[in-house]
């Protein structure tokens, strides 16, 4: 007896333990947030803030900055900044979520030193997070060395330069002449020979020789000294001498992802003519400017009607830039440049009635934009008696806010419907209802009526109709009102609810059985 006691105490005890370790298990399950499992991912923000610098850590200045997020809808989402004179630049960044860390990229550009790199950053949602960039290489500068008759410069010509860099630069001086001056980006830089220059941006310098009677030489030509930024070339380049008054043609020739900004002949604004004329009036330094070309974005455009339809064979004008039809699937693309705001107007013909839409639109991202027109559908119907006779009449079709009439002339009318119920009359005699049909397309419809005689009090019809992706003789059913069924909040707390209630019976019976070992 004593032994069978023992045995319901550890049964008991058992479905004791089974119902705590049931509770625990439903409060870890359950209390985690929905969302996350459901969905997947959240989404939040972070402000990153950028400081670029140069391997010697001196500061990058005028440096492009893309912070790169994304939408909750999968959408690229960028904002594009420049750095300060302190190498700063800082944007918030939109993007997944986890564990409450937001992740996003962060492109830097520096053309001077073709620095182009995308840095993945991590954040606290709502907080800020710092990337510094220190892996920036100097930048190459052009030092442009030249002279007048009577001489010559060690070293000579065009070189390529690194940011920092110190150079001595001699003059020599033929036999009959002697050293003058130097001239250094067309400003007086005295006479020190060799001359010290600092590369912190490009020169231009030019040793002058006067003869040792004390008057300068009569030049026989000039030189043109053609160099170029980062992002391109020019034909031709380097230093070249011509004839005086010869007209000398450059052009510019732009690498893949950049285009050609200006010119600067002789450290002046010459404008963006390309290719580009020099006259050889005196040695002339011609420079071509190069821009990293702007980012491109996808725009697609889906034409629908109000029924959800596509439209194919619609008219998409992109304003300004081009005229497309759209697919089978109601889409036509097109690219723009970042920042720029596109008008696109959609225009769909039918029968030869057009119906139209516009949108205005921002480019900041890829893009894809619902453009909707409101139309009306074209019916064509087609009536006839079994013996073959197409009737003549009118078609009246009773809508449930306003009634068309259509003239049947030898079994063959046409009318244009709205998105209704519609009851279809043939007005012969006798009158006779032919059948209904829910227009949500273009479509088409068929009768086919028996003989009407004297004696006829009522007429049968056979009818089909036929629309653009549907066919039916009556109105699509409705979708039901629970077609799509998506477990909420609400009804997770009602499972909850009934788990715990299923485990504290379990815990009820074993106290139950507990006490119930105790009283025998």
């Amino acid at each position: 007896m004593e032994r069978v006691d023992l045995m319901e105490r550890t049964y008991s005890a058992l479905l004791l333990l089974i119902a705590l370790v049931g509770s625990i298990v439903a409060y870890v399950v359950f209390a985690t947030p929905f969302a996350l499992r459901i969905e997947g991912a959240n989404f939040g923000s972070t402000t990153v803030y950028v400081h670029v610098s140069f391997t010697n850590y001196a500061v990058v200045q005028g440096a492009t900055v893309y912070f790169i997020g994304m939408s909750s809808t999968g959408q690229t989402l960028t904002t594009t900044k420049t750095t300060d004179v302190n190498g700063d630049a800082s944007a918030g960044i939109y993007g997944i979520m986890w564990d409450s860390t937001v992740e996003g990229q962060v492109r830097v550009v520096y053309a001077p030193s073709n620095y182009d790199q995308t840095k993945s950053v991590y954040g606290q949602s709502g907080s800020t997070t710092t990337l510094v960039v220190n892996d920036v290489s100097t930048p190459a500068y052009t030092l442009t060395v030249t002279s007048t008759i009577g001489g010559t410069t060690n070293p000579y010509g065009t070189s390529s330069r690194q940011g920092g860099e110190l150079v001595y630069v001699t003059a020599y001086a033929n036999s009959g002449y002697k050293f003058s001056k130097w001239v250094l980006n067309n400003v007086d830089a005295g006479t020190s020979n060799p001359i010290k220059l600092l590369m912190d941006k490009s020169y231009i310098l030019n040793a002058e020789f006067i003869t040792t009677g004390g008057e300068p030489p009569l030049p026989t030509s000039y030189t043109l000294s053609v160099t170029s930024t980062t992002g391109g070339t020019t034909s031709p380049s380097g230093s070249i001498t011509y004839s005086i008054g010869e007209v000398v043609t450059v052009t510019a020739n732009p690498q893949s992802d950049y285009t050609f900004s200006k010119w600067l002949l002789d450290g002046v604004d010459a404008g963006s003519s390309n290719p580009f004329r020099v006259t050889m009036d005196k040695s002339h330094v011609l420079h071509a400017v190069f821009s990293p070309a702007p980012m491109t974005y996808e725009l697609t455009t889906v034409v629908k009607d109000q029924i959800g339809n596509d439209l194919q064979s619609a008219t998409v004008d992109f304003v300004g830039k081009s005229t497309k039809l759209t697919d089978e699937n109601g889409v036509a693309k097109e690219s723009f440049e970042s920042g720029s705001t596109v008008t696109v107007q959609a225009s769909f013909t039918k029968q030869e009635r057009t119906f139209q839409a516009s949108k205005t639109i921002t480019i900041d991202t890829t893009k894809t934009e619902a453009i909707v027109i409101s139309r009306q559908f074209y019916w064509a119907f087609t009536i006839a008696y079994t013996d073959g006779t197409e009737p003549n009449g009118v078609l009246t079709l009773q809508g449930t806010t306003k009634n068309v009439t259509a003239n049947v002339a030898n079994g063959f009318a046409e009318a244009w419907l709205d998105n209704e119920v519609y009851s279809v009359y043939f007005h012969a005699s006798p009158e006779t209802k032919v059948g209904s049909l829910a227009p949500v397309n273009d479509g088409s419809a068929s009768y086919t009526l028996t003989i009407p005689t004297s004696t006829t009090t009522s007429t049968t019809t056979t009818s089909s109709t036929t629309q653009s992706g549907t066919s039916a003789s009556e109105p699509a059913p409705a979708t039901p009102l629970f077609g799509e069924v998506k477990l909420s909040f609400l009804s997770l707390y009602i499972v909850v609810g009934v788990v715990v209630a299923v485990l504290l019976c379990v815990l009820a019976y074993a106290l139950y059985s507990f006490i119930r070992g105790d009283d025998s």
